[in-house]
């Protein structure tokens, strides 16, 4: 979605057979996003790496996951806004040091994260899935983010991360379930 409405030129996700890749189009963005949960290691599969484009793989002879060289391979691509999806809270804190406020950072896969990692996560990111995560879910109470969704609550930190959520949920015609105020750090 964020794609199609012009918020981001690219994400920067995970895929098995690929690893770490770019990906400007929103229904590959989709497809990989919305099938495979907390991939940690793969093997390159020729036929994905075509699809996605040899250009737009991390690593094509390895399949390597590293979600701050892919971050660093979108900007070195031309692209402005850049998405990156990452699953550990101290790849979280080495994008955001690195690129600031020029990327949004999605945290997923947080399930079995631990309450310090929890903290890390709402103090860099834009969206955190709150999974099966204990102390993700904790931590959210405590602050001033707003949720969508109960089951499996999808959390929006910054700004951006806010304006992101907004937009998904006008689109399948939700509302927010909770949150007050503006979360305090603009984005993009």
């Amino acid at each position: 979605m964020c794609i199609t409405k012009k918020m981001l030129d690219c994400a920067v996700l995970v895929t098995d057979g690929a690893g770490t890749v770019i990906v400007t189009d929103p229904d590959v963005v989709q497809g990989i996003g919305g099938r495979i949960s907390g991939i940690v290691e793969t093997s390159p599969i020729e036929e994905v790496i075509e699809t996605v484009g040899h250009e737009n793989v991390l690593d094509p002879e390895h399949a390597t996951i590293d979600q701050y060289a892919g971050a660093q391979m979108a900007f070195r691509q031309g692209h402005k806004k850049v998405a990156v999806t990452i699953a550990l809270a101290t790849d979280a804190k080495r994008i955001r040091g690195a690129f600031g406020d020029q990327i949004a950072i999605f945290a997923v896969h947080t399930t079995g994260t631990s309450e310090r990692d929890a903290a890390i996560l709402f103090d860099v990111c834009d969206i955190v899935s709150g999974c099966a995560a204990k102390w993700v879910r904790t931590d959210a109470k405590r602050r001033n983010v707003v949720q969508a969704g109960n089951k499996v609550p999808v959390y929006a930190v910054s700004a951006f991360g806010k304006k992101i959520l907004e937009e998904r949920l006008k689109q399948i015609g939700s509302k927010l379930e909770i949150g007050t105020e503006d979360p305090p750090r603009p984005l993009l």
